[in-house]
């Protein structure tokens, strides 16, 4: 009996050796570490030891999920199922840190926070600071996602700390790009471009190529940030032989995303626009919905620049319906969810009923109502998101153009009057020149809420695209309409911006058209209107002045 005992743990020791070989291998020799995984996942189930099968699982997951995320989610899943049975922490967090990937990659962003927050207090509690390290930079990472840029600093520092007390070079270097990268976008100081130089190199030695291709990245922002294009595209040239070597179609979409941005940054819209269709491709043909959506948007804003309305208006509506299809899935997935643990409590409520305890049920079915009503919010979130501009919080273009439409036909059923404006910010383009576009969004943000001050509450603002907005007047007539407009003008005159542009002021123009029997389309209506805007930006700007139709020729 005891030789048999000696046997089997001789038979797991060398499992376990394996499988830490294998764990080693992963970035290094990744078709060896398969091989071996599968072998101790074999030997593993024979013997009936699962820390050894959920340890082959773990690195199976992790290394089949670059080629098939939904494969190493499958790996992963079975993995953390059964640490959890046998009690590992330890292991589990690791796994889970492949879970966290997926839903990333799929962009459910609120899912992949939880399971990262699961992984990093696992982490903690068990003493791995290895994957407490990783799962910090990767809630960092999703914090970016999320646009929420100074928690992703705080993420992305305390990873560097938890990196450099469990020796993982890989992530300490990758933290300090990360920080370098970060703080820049925040409008920090200078960052330090021979320091990210060093950890590029630290990277590579490493095979650290997703990191090493961040690297190259952050180098290309800041130098062309600090206006040196030169070695900017250099940058982005050297990281696409390494995403395309290694392939990393994820990174490769960063850098040609990037790349379309500097283009278009530099004047150069045809460039952009290559530039950005291919990046379109490369998310499309890895299924990363969120990279597809965040292309559509700035294509959207190269064919307006290009002219190409039409163009822009079908890239925009297409983005509206992926972004729906993503939110649709979160949803359905989170309801699942809760019906699933609803199922299981109340069975365990059934048998407490046996006994005339009900108080158990009564709270699941109150659990269950609160998911209900958590989907039907973010369903109202999904018609809020068709109808409103993400940047600026107005009406967007469909939606105001519908109002619109609806509009001249009331005026030509009940001649009802109203009036329509276009409001265009002057020199708008020299702030996004001289200050960048995040400057620019700002402006944006401000102007709309300073028209929102004074308008009245049946009047519709929208935005038409870049610069150019909407205000619908109903039951309006030309009088109080000018009134309405010079209250626009004045209140967009005060716009604080001295803490974004110490040198200007923002002023807008104003086009005005009185809805009448000749307009057949909100699209007539809007014509007239931006004659008079032409009017106002000819002779001066900061002033409004009523488009006047132009007469027709004699035949």
């Amino acid at each position: 009996m005891r030789r048999s005992e000696n046997r089997l743990n001789l038979d797991t020791a060398k499992i376990d050796a394996k499988n830490a070989e294998a764990y080693r291998l992963r970035s290094f020799d990744p078709d060896r570490a398969q091989k071996i995984c599968n072998d101790t996942l074999s030997n593993s189930k024979q013997l009936g030891y699962r820390r050894g099968e959920a340890d082959a699982l773990r690195t199976l997951g992790t290394l089949v999920s670059q080629q098939d995320r939904k494969a190493g989610f499958d790996y992963a899943e079975r993995a953390v199922t059964i640490y959890r049975e046998i009690g590992d922490e330890y292991g589990e967090c690791s796994a889970l840190m492949t879970l966290s990937l997926y839903y990333h990659h799929k962009g459910l962003f609120h899912r992949a926070h939880m399971v990262l927050t699961e992984a990093h207090e696992k982490a903690t509690r068990s003493g791995n600071l290895y994957v407490s390290g990783i799962a910090l930079f990767n809630l960092g990472v999703n914090a970016e996602e999320r646009e929420d840029l100074l928690k992703a600093l705080e993420y992305f520092e305390h990873a560097k700390v938890a990196a450099e007390r469990g020796a993982n070079d890989t992530i300490f270097w990758a933290s300090t790009i990360a920080v370098a990268s970060t703080s820049f976008e925040l409008g920090g100081n200078e960052s330090d471009l021979e320091a990210l130089r060093t950890a590029l190199v630290s990277l590579m030695e490493a095979g650290s190529y997703n990191n090493a291709i961040d690297a190259c990245l952050a180098i290309a922002k800041i130098s062309f940030a600090n206006g040196q294009t030169l070695p900017a595209l250099l940058s982005l040239r050297k990281g696409m032989r390494i995403a395309v070597d290694n392939q990393r179609p994820y990174m490769i979409w960063a850098l040609q995303h990037f790349r379309g941005k500097l283009q278009f940054q530099r004047g150069r819209p045809l460039s952009a626009k290559r530039a950005y269709k291919a990046a379109l491709r490369t998310a499309r043909v890895s299924g990363n919905r969120v990279q597809e959506s965040k292309t559509m948007e700035q294509l959207a804003e190269v064919y307006r620049n290009l002219g190409n309305a039409e163009k822009a208006f079908d890239m925009l509506h297409e983005q509206i319906a992926l972004k729906r299809e993503i939110f649709s899935e979160d949803s359905e997935r989170r309801l699942r969810e809760m019906q699933s643990i609803h199922q299981v409590q109340l069975v365990e409520a059934e048998s407490r009923l046996l006994k005339s305890k009900n108080v158990e049920l009564a709270a699941i079915n109150d659990r269950l109502e609160m998911a209900l009503r958590e989907r039907e919010q973010l369903q109202q979130e999904l018609e809020r998101m068709a109808t409103i501009d993400e940047l600026t919080g107005v009406l967007n273009r469909r939606r105001i153009l519908a109002i619109g439409t609806d509009f001249v036909a009331r005026f030509h059923a009940q001649g009802r009057p109203g009036v329509v404006l276009v409001v265009d910010i002057d020199n708008f383009k020299s702030i996004n020149d001289n200050y960048g576009h995040p400057v620019g969004d700002e402006v944006l943000r401000r102007f709309t809420q300073s028209c929102q001050r004074v308008l009245r509450p049946t009047d519709f603002l929208g935005r038409l695209g870049g610069e150019e907005f909407c205000i619908l007047l109903d039951r309006t007539d030309m009088e109080i309409a000018h009134r309405v407009a010079e209250r626009v003008l004045a209140s967009i005159r005060t716009t604080r911006v001295d803490d974004l542009m110490t040198d200007r002021i923002v002023t807008a123009s104003i086009g005005m058209s009185e809805v009448k029997k000749h307009h057949d389309t909100i699209a007539t209506v809007l014509h007239d209107a931006d004659l008079g805007l032409y009017e106002a930006k000819r002779t001066g700007r900061d002033r409004m002045c009523i488009g006047k139709p132009e007469k027709p020729k004699a035949a």
